[in-house]
């Protein structure tokens, strides 16, 4: 009986057809029977036993399988029915990659004979293989001969010779003239020939070739097998089918089939349907095993066209089923984002907007995949777990979306793996802060030795005290400055010794005053034994690969435990010790210790990239998110596909020597950009109603636009000329941000395309151009709690070990702006609408930003002032860019610019004399390389422990004549105001608090608005209590929960600012109530002089002016005051 395929760019029509012949079969059969059906993956039986229930009502006892699990049974059944099929009698592919790799280690003759391999594998300067490019080869070259043993059985055939038949279809054709002149062939024939030799087992496709022709035993009554959606079918399991099981019934549901032939060139009517040519190739190989084609297709109604119907019509008959063309719809669009989390949020939003429009839709009608799944998991689960605040009623509620995630790589979010990655640099000798930290901070380490994480914060903080940046416990000499071992010597020190004897102690006692430091210590030396142990054995070239992996084994149960919340981590943990059981069997060792670590490393973190978790219950429990491959052809209402970005899909196929498929490539062949596509192309036919497409538009940190991908550009093509009217686009650009002005426009005229992408349902968004309604509801109800202290709500705020000092500076220009920016995420920069002037200008474009491009430029490019060479390189950059003026208007901005510029340097150049640049002064550590002047963090302890850190880039450093130094901070725009003082007025505190020796004495600020810059001192002698008092009260200010609307420009326009010394408790409070009346008055009736943009979104911003804002300026604003009439 002829092979039936019934084929259908519709699932559930398939579905259909195959619950008739599931009806059958089991109507026909006796007693308890199972049918086999044979799926592509699990995500798709999942979905078939849901829609079979539908059907049936209740589905039992059917067998879903894989290929290849099916070919086995019946092939060892008819052929060889002695063995035993739990033996795992085939050669799998792990095995086949240990196989080679441990035939090249022991076999390096093989190497030697082939130039460019053992350029590869001995790179210079090494006498032994690198043992990770031989793992990595190892992995690649067992995915090429199974890809070979698929599509180039010719090749086998030649390389292992007789028993060996090829398993072919009538009408195939074999080529072949370029492969077999490459070097490469002849040493893969080599390499495949000797481990086809030395193995015990074959794999399957070669077990088929051998028994291709031999004497058969009967397999019993035939049997119905059921092919259900296998897209990416080679021939050769058709060609396995025809000729060694001819017996089996085969049924086979094919997904997308066009009726056509390969669609060769980019005609105007085929653009875009050579997506499907692997599914022609595919149907042709069925016709060749002489398939009897069965389409089970319902016919559509004509009034259904909305865009993507009339594509999909187009993608699967062509051009000439089109009967009309139809306008731009919502059925089918293409998303411009400026970032991934704003296309994540835009989606979020569409999302809601659906869910609002009809209540018949539901989350689990709603798939959404990425092109890289793991580069978009992070935004995803933040956008959807986190939520928005909706208005729900007469309250502010949090709305999120349920979702299921599926082949989320375990090597991303495993916090046993990511323990076990800590693992590996301390190993390695790399014995940091951050890297034993790492360690310490993770969970399985911390659930391991029973430790609570407020302790191991509690190390850090020491070690941050102790300026601890090493381990070297190892080491046989004294401990060494900054290392562990000296930190632990102080610390025990301080908690036995009395204070008298401290003072005969040899070394500085540390007194933590805390007993988590002995528990520290105790767990540092066991876990140091543990490592130090299992490194022994490392360099002990006498232990065996199989005895260093059980080592390793026990390392990892000795310090680490999967047993924390999570319960995927034991599964994750089993499959790592499965993993190494496997490697345990395999000469894999070099006995190198270097290349065994490393090895070591290489081998679990690949073995993590094959480990899959998912996150909820697929299908149902939400939304479906998950990558294009699994979910390729499961129907969903709503499709979303993300991240089809210039150069991110459909990717680059693979152009590696090694693979000898792209030397040689033959008709029928699908490299990576083909699979992509045609995944894309079962995708769009998946949809129901709606289609959206999304890519990431612009690169805001370089400021430069991204293309979509090329398939998208096709996709608008073939829908510009064969499916939409003219003058019709997709095309939808999503705002830089939630508060953009689109989203709250009028529209008078019929809706538009991008309707639903126009509704934002967070509130918070509305405080910019939102209803004036929306904005009192949202400050009532999220942000009002917050204007005053109010012991009533007030909760116990956790104090930060650590302060970033350019946050304090940002606090004290506007702490309420600050507040709103923190904690509520209010940023009202639109880069979209401030670049909208397109004329040729007479001026240079931005006057500010020039001469701060020529400074930076300066002190990046030269170690000392140097305005004038730098002035022709900057303004050549902008004349590039098309900011400044053509022609004569040009070379007049120049030479006034070089006016001005020589001015400028004439007057601050003796200044500058015996000055050095600096790429910044850095209070702690800091990621920015470079010359940097490195100053340790500023430890406050009043009353609270708290570290200031931070990094001020671009200063000069100044050699003093009493042999002292200065910093000078350029601020090339900034006027003579008490805002622009406040960063330089910080770091000279911070300087002042030191305990550091040759630091920086006196800190001046050079503001360069105007011809003529000026110079200001910071450090007014005998104002030292003076600014120690500023320091404590900001940081006080800083850590206090509720804030005020205070601001330098409020305080330097109060008119009785003067004089405000030694006033009494009376005066005191009259002058603050003036200071009240002024402020309220003063930002109700000028807000333009008073409100930054964000504070300008408050209602009523008078009602945040507090009775105690007067004592804030009096503690923060008027110390720096102090400084304006230092003028140098």
């Amino acid at each position: 009986m002829p092979t039936r395929v019934f084929s259908s760019h519709n699932l559930f029509d398939l579905s259909e057809a195959l619950s008739i012949s599931l009806k059958k079969e089991i109507r026909e059969s006796e007693g308890l029977y199972s049918p086999v059906v044979i799926i592509p993956n699990k995500s798709m039986e999942t979905w078939l036993n849901l829609d079979l229930v539908q059907r049936f009502g209740v589905v039992f006892n059917i067998r879903f399988l894989f290929l290849e699990k099916i070919l086995e049974e019946l092939l060892l059944q008819k052929f060889s029915p002695e063995l035993d099929q739990r033996s795992r009698p085939f050669l799998r592919g792990d095995s086949q990659k240990f196989q080679i790799y441990e035939t090249l280690l022991k076999n390096p003759e093989l190497i030697q004979k082939y130039p460019s391999l053992k350029t590869y594998l001995l790179r210079q300067g090494r006498r032994n293989l690198d043992p990770i490019r031989l793992w990595d080869l190892s992995g690649r070259l067992a995915k090429y001969f199974k890809d070979y043993e698929l599509h180039r059985q010719d090749w086998i055939k030649n390389w292992i010779g007789d028993p060996y038949a090829i398993l072919r279809l009538p009408g195939e054709d074999i080529w072949e003239e370029i492969a077999t002149q490459s070097e490469i062939f002849f040493f893969q024939k080599e390499l495949y020939s000797h481990i086809t030799r030395a193995s015990s087992k074959e794999s399957l496709i070669q077990y088929s070739m051998r028994m291709l022709g031999t004497k058969e035993n009967p397999l019993g009554a035939s049997r119905n097998i059921y092919l259900f959606a296998l897209s990416q079918l080679s021939s050769t399991y058709v060609s396995i089918f025809r000729n060694l099981l001819p017996e089996v019934e085969l049924q086979v549901f094919q997904f997308g089939v066009p009726t056509d032939d390969a669609i060769i060139g980019l005609g105007r009517d085929q653009i875009c349907r050579g997506w499907a040519n692997s599914f022609r190739a595919l149907r042709k190989s069925w016709e060749n095993a002489d398939s009897e084609f069965v389409d089970v297709s319902k016919s559509e109604e004509e009034k259904d066209t909305t865009a993507l119907k009339v594509f999909q019509k187009y993608l699967i008959y062509g051009k000439s089923k089109v009967s009309r063309r139809v306008p731009s719809d919502e059925s089918l669009q293409i998303l411009e984002a400026p970032s991934k989390l704003r296309e994540v949020e835009a989606i979020f939003h569409h999302i809601l907007a659906h869910l609002a429009e009809s209540s018949e839709t539901k989350l689990t009608d709603i798939g959404i995949f990425c092109a890289d799944l793991s580069s978009y998991r992070p935004a995803i689960e933040f956008i959807f777990e986190g939520g928005i605040l909706a208005k729900v009623g007469d309250r502010v509620q949090t709305k999120t979306l349920p979702y299921t995630i599926r082949d989320v790589i375990a090597g991303d979010t495993s916090k046993y793996l990511n323990a076990i990655s800590s693992l590996f640099p301390i190993l390695s000798g790399q014995r940091s802060r951050s890297s034993l930290f790492a360690l310490f901070q993770n969970p399985c380490f911390q659930e391991k030795w029973e430790l609570d994480p407020s302790t191991v914060k509690e190390w850090a903080s020491f070690a941050e005290d102790l300026e601890l940046y090493q381990d070297d416990s190892k080491e046989e000499l004294s401990p060494l400055a900054f290392s562990f071992r000296k930190g632990f010597l102080r610390l025990a020190a301080g908690n036995i010794l009395s204070d008298s004897e401290e003072e005969d102690s040899p070394i500085s006692p540390f007194d933590s005053e805390s007993h988590s430091s002995e528990l520290w210590i105790s767990v540092w030396r066991r876990v140091s034994f543990l490592l130090d142990h299992f490194s022994n054995k490392l360099n002990d070239p006498k232990i065996s690969g199989e005895e260093l992996i059980d080592s390793l084994i026990e390392l990892l149960g000795s310090i680490l435990t999967s047993k924390i919340s999570n319960l995927e981590e034991g599964e994750i943990e089993q499959a790592i010790f499965d993993s190494l059981f496997e490697l345990r069997s395999i000469a894999w060792d070099t006995k190198d210790p270097f290349d065994r670590i490393r090895f070591l490393e290489a081998f679990l973190k690949q073995s993590s990239g094959e480990i899959q978790v998912r996150k909820g219950q697929y299908l149902t429990s939400g939304i479906t998110v998950s990558a294009l491959q699994p979910m390729r052809p499961i129907p969903f209402k709503h499709v979303y596909i993300l991240g089809l970005g210039e150069g991110l899909f459909p990717g680059m196929d693979d152009t590696s020597a090694f693979n000898l498929r792209h030397l040689s490539p033959r008709e029928g062949d699908i490299g990576l950009r083909e699979l992509n596509q045609s995944l894309l192309y079962e995708t769009i036919l998946s949809a129901e109603s709606s289609l959206t497409l999304s890519f990431v538009a612009e690169d805001i940190t370089k400021d430069e636009s991204i293309a979509p991908s090329s398939s998208l550009l096709l996709l608008e093509q073939a829908l510009k000329e064969n499916v939409l009217i003219p003058d019709s686009s997709i095309r939808i650009k999503i705002p830089l941000n939630k508060h953009s002005r689109e989203y709250f426009e009028t529209r008078q005229n019929s809706p538009s395309l991008a309707e639903k992408f126009h509704k934002n349902f967070d509130i918070s968004s509305s405080l910019i151009y939102g209803k004036p309604e929306d904005k009192d509801f949202y400050f009532k109800n999220t942000l009002y709690s917050f204007k005053t202290e109010d012991s009533g709500t007030k909760k116990d705020n956790i104090i930060p070990t650590i302060l970033d000092w350019n946050e304090l500076v940002r606090f004290a220009r506007s702490p309420l702006s600050f507040h709103l920016q923190k904690r509520f995420g209010l940023y009202v920069e639109e880069i979209s609408e401030t670049d909208s002037k397109k004329e040729e200008p007479f001026r240079i474009s931005n006057e500010f930003e020039f001469m701060s491009d020529l400074w930076n430029h300066s002190m990046r490019k030269f170690s000392s002032l140097e305005l004038t060479e730098s002035l022709k390189q900057v303004y050549q950059l902008w004349e590039k860019k098309g900011r400044i003026p053509r022609g004569i208007y040009g070379d007049v901005e120049f030479l006034l610019k070089s006016e001005k510029i020589e001015k400028i340097s004439g007057f601050i150049s003796e200044e500058l004399e015996n000055s050095k640049v600096y790429a910044g002064i850095s209070f702690g550590e800091s990621p920015k390389q470079g010359n940097l002047l490195s100053l340790a963090p500023i430890s406050i302890s009043d009353k609270i422990n708290i570290q200031i850190q931070g990094l001020k880039e671009n200063i000069f450093l100044k050699n003093e004549l009493d042999g002292s130094h200065s910093i000078f901070l350029i601020y090339p725009n900034s006027s003579k105001r008490l805002k622009n003082l406040i960063e330089p007025f910080l770091i000279q505190c911070l300087l002042d608090s030191s305990s550091e020796k040759n630091i920086p004495k006196s800190v001046y600020a050079v503001l360069g608005y105007g011809d003529r810059p000026t110079i200001l001192r910071m450090d007014r002698e005998g104002k030292e209590s003076l600014r120690r008092k500023f320091l404590l009260d900001l940081i006080g200010e800083f850590l206090k929960p509720f804030l005020s609307l205070v601001s330098p420009r409020l305080w330097e326009d109060f008119p009785d600012r003067e004089g405000l010394k030694d006033l009494s408790s009376k005066s005191y409070q009259k002058v603050a109530n003036e200071y009240k009346v002024w402020a309220s008055q003063s930002v109700q009736y000028d807000p333009t002089t008073y409100l930054d943009d964000i504070l300008r979104l408050l209602p009523h911003p008078q009602n945040y002016i507090s009775d105690s804002d007067f004592t804030f300026c009096m503690n923060i604003y008027q110390p720096i005051a102090s400084v304006l009439h230092v003028e140098k």
